[in-house]
């Protein structure tokens, strides 16, 4: 399902909805989403707000950060 839109707050309120849970997520631009961040925010949800192909969640795995199809970002 895709998101309704790049905006962080309605990101934050479509996955609250999907998953009942309260959220806030950290929004970065792609060229932050560097290794040495993504080893502070290890499995972490982030949002990427210059994220390419209606892509703007991304999960850190500690090493890099990934968009959920599994492309780096």
């Amino acid at each position: 399902m895709p998101l309704p839109s790049n905006n962080p707050r309605d990101i934050e309120k479509f996955v609250e909805g999907q998953t009942g849970l309260f959220i806030s997520l950290s929004t970065f631009t792609r060229s932050q989403l560097t290794a040495a961040v993504a080893a502070r925010h290890p499995f972490r949800l982030a949002l990427v707000s210059d994220g390419t192909s209606n892509r703007y969640l991304a999960i850190s795995n500690g090493s890099a950060f990934y968009y959920p199809d599994g492309t780096a970002v």
